[in-house]
């Protein structure tokens, strides 16, 4: 039996068990919010957003009950579930990436929830709406008449470009705006270390991909002679659950917060380096989420660079800067109010 099963199986076995408790928490009338959408899958950034949000629900004092996808599939299996939300006042549904035609599966669940409990206040954390194909968006339309259903949804967006966009697809609901959860988090002195001479690479390879290979390879080949350069990813590839997240996190987060300097076009893998005051050079993505994510919140942050054109860059005396820069990360608190009066 590999580590694998056994974390499968520990997984499984704590499932039942977390599914019983949630039934008692169910009853008592201390819990006032359930946050759904706790990821059971190998994206670190959308398993730090599950981290971030629960350590905003805890600051500002909120009693909540907290369920997977999975649980709250699972649950609405039993008749009694839907029934036996009668103190709960608020639905938070986790924030990421997928909102819009791209993650059909994510955008379902959302629906579902928000489609059963029009009776609740519903807030979507901060999200990146991005619709890829108007012309076979049909998906979205459907979601729409879900959303305008709604009486008292409120929809979070984490970039001005998403804010307009919904604004003007969800106009019967209320939209406001704050950065990713994860920049509500500072861990600069959780994971503060000597950093080594070592390059690290956070690159995509997936269908968000829009650097060239061969643009990233002369870069480590420039890198080779004065760096040690690394390769890692905030997709590990396999399912993360709850009781490996934390080590999967932080092992992840020391190998970059050791680095002299992260090259990445992951909106995670610029964002972790904001929080953890890394120097970090940032490509984009295929969508607008990396770069208005950097022009909206992170523009200010000496040790972080975007480069919008590739043809300019100067690796070497960018890296150079980088290192020199004596900002440190502190949290935009401001800029989460909108969502924290919502809570």
């Amino acid at each position: 039996m590999n580590k694998y099963t056994i974390v499968n199986l520990r997984a499984s076995l704590k499932f039942r068990h977390d599914a019983r408790k949630i039934k008692k928490q169910l009853k008592s009338e201390k819990y006032t919010h359930l946050y759904i959408g706790t990821p059971p899958y190998g994206n670190l950034g959308d398993q730090q957003i599950r981290n971030s949000s629960v350590e905003l629900l805890k600051s500002e004092g909120k009693n909540f009950i907290e369920l997977s996808y999975r649980m709250f599939y699972h649950l609405m299996g039993d008749y009694w579930f839907r029934y036996s939300l009668k103190n709960i006042k608020t639905i938070c549904l986790q924030g990421g990436g997928n909102f819009g035609d791209k993650y059909i599966q994510e955008e379902l669940i959302r629906d579902t929830v928000i489609r059963l409990f029009k009776d609740k206040k519903i807030i979507i954390f901060p999200q990146t709406y991005f619709v890829e194909n108007k012309t076979k968006a049909s998906e979205i339309y459907v979601t729409k008449e879900i959303f305008d259903r709604h009486k008292n949804l409120v929809i979070t967006t984490r970039e001005k470009p998403s804010s307009a966009a919904v604004k003007e697809m969800f106009a019967k609901n209320k939209v406001i705006l704050t950065p990713d959860i994860v920049l509500s988090s500072n861990y600069t002195e959780k994971f503060k270390t000597e950093r080594k001479n070592r390059a690290l690479f956070l690159m995509r390879n997936d269908g968000e991909k829009a650097i060239d290979n061969k643009f990233i390879e002369n870069i480590k080949k420039a890198l080779a002679a004065d760096f040690r350069v690394c390769e890692s990813d905030t997709e590990v590839g396999y399912m993360v659950f709850d009781i490996k997240r934390d080590a999967e996190l932080n092992k992840l987060f020391k190998k970059i917060a050791s680095s002299k300097i992260v090259i990445t076009d992951r909106l995670h893998g610029m964002i972790f380096c904001a929080i953890t005051s890394t120097p970090c050079i940032v490509f984009s993505n295929y969508n607008h989420k990396v770069k208005a994510t950097y022009e909206n919140w992170l523009s200010g942050l000496d040790y972080i660079e975007f480069v919008e054109d590739i043809n300019s860059l100067d690796v070497k005396a960018t890296i150079k800067r980088l290192s020199e820069s004596k900002d440190k990360w502190s949290v935009p608190s401001k800029m989460f109010a909108p969502l924290i009066k919502e809570l």
